[in-house]
């Protein structure tokens, strides 16, 4: 088994995943963490690779994952400490994600704002 990546952004490809990329990959601390970007299209991730002159970076893992399959969403966040979630809506797409995360106790982030989802999936 490869050695877990620390970050994984889901739904890199999108306009907030973008910029989380950007911004981990620019970081001052970028030696001292891993992460994998991981969206449904591999085209896409690697044209976000390429748009962000990263394509030639191979400590970035590139992950094809569609948050609308379990099993992918499931085996995709095995290979991570931690995942950064930006697919919403999140009480939509993002039950399946935490769900996952809870199962093999990968640490969970997002960036939603839908506080009733937040306390369904808290109590779940």
């Amino acid at each position: 088994m490869p050695p877990k990546t620390d970050l994984l952004i889901l739904g890199a490809t999108g306009y907030t995943g973008r910029f989380i990329t950007r911004y981990l990959s620019e970081h001052p601390q970028r030696s001292g963490f891993t992460f994998a970007v991981g969206a449904r299209s591999r085209a896409k991730l690697t044209s976000l690779l390429e748009n962000l002159g990263l394509l030639d970076d191979n400590t970035i893992g590139l992950v094809h994952v569609d948050v609308t399959k379990p099993t992918e969403v499931e085996e995709a966040i095995k290979s991570t400490r931690v995942v950064i979630n930006t697919v919403g809506p999140y009480w939509h797409w993002g039950t399946p994600v935490v769900a996952a995360c809870a199962k093999n106790g990968v640490h969970y982030v997002d960036i939603t704002g839908e506080t009733w989802w937040i306390r369904k999936i808290i109590r779940e």
